[in-house]
């Protein structure tokens, strides 16, 4: 008997959509994963970042998970970067 449970569900925080493909593994192995966008630059990156992983993964922006984190405290976080998401 493990004490320990698998971790199914994930949160990956992303400023440039690199964290695409790890999502993508993460879904064909039946994990539950959001990528959260987090953009360095300007909005009208955002629609382009947004379309990238549209359809493949659940998207929405850091700042709505991170609200919200406390829904997420069975979740991994994952940065995919170095960067300070705020």
């Amino acid at each position: 008997m493990s004490l320990h449970r698998p971790i199914e569900k994930f949160i990956i925080v992303t400023q440039d959509m690199s964290g695409e493909g790890f999502a993508k593994i993460l879904l064909d192995q039946g994990n539950e994963v959001i990528l959260a966008l987090s953009p360095k630059d300007n909005e009208e990156k955002l629609d382009r970042l947004d379309m990238v992983a549209q359809g493949v993964v659940d998207i929405v922006l850091f700042e709505e998970i991170w609200k919200n984190r406390s829904k997420y405290k069975d979740w991994a976080w994952i940065f995919d970067m170095n960067f300070d998401p705020k």
